[in-house]
């Protein structure tokens, strides 16, 4: 089941520096289900379109669900508040993190 999600990105200073990737979601969320079940994962990126085409990042890894609040702290988004009111101690907010394990660039022109 593929979806659309934004990749956190926090600011240099807070950045996580351990080469996973972020998402915010949701504890009660369908994906959280579902990545309990099969934590390999795809995550595809997209260039704009532009004179060599689109181009494409595709990363496969294991994703894992944390709950740490000092993780949920560093990586904290003002705009996730309309979706997480009590902020990084939202009891319904959770990061899930990809462990990349292979990465391929496709598409464009050369």
């Amino acid at each position: 089941c593929s979806r659309a999600m934004c990749i956190v990105s926090a600011n240099e200073k807070e950045r996580l520096q351990d080469g996973n990737v972020w998402y915010a979601t949701r504890k009660d969320s369908l994906k959280i289900a579902q990545l309990l079940i099969e934590p390999r994962v795809c995550i595809c990126v997209c260039s704009p379109h532009d004179e060599k085409g689109c181009r494409q990042l595709r990363m496969f890894g294991t994703a894992s669900v944390s709950d740490d609040l000092e993780i949920k702290r560093r990586l904290w988004a003002d705009d996730w508040k309309q979706y997480f009111p009590k902020g990084p101690e939202d009891p319904n907010l959770v990061m899930i993190c990809v462990s990349p394990l292979k990465a391929e660039l496709v598409g464009g022109r050369d």
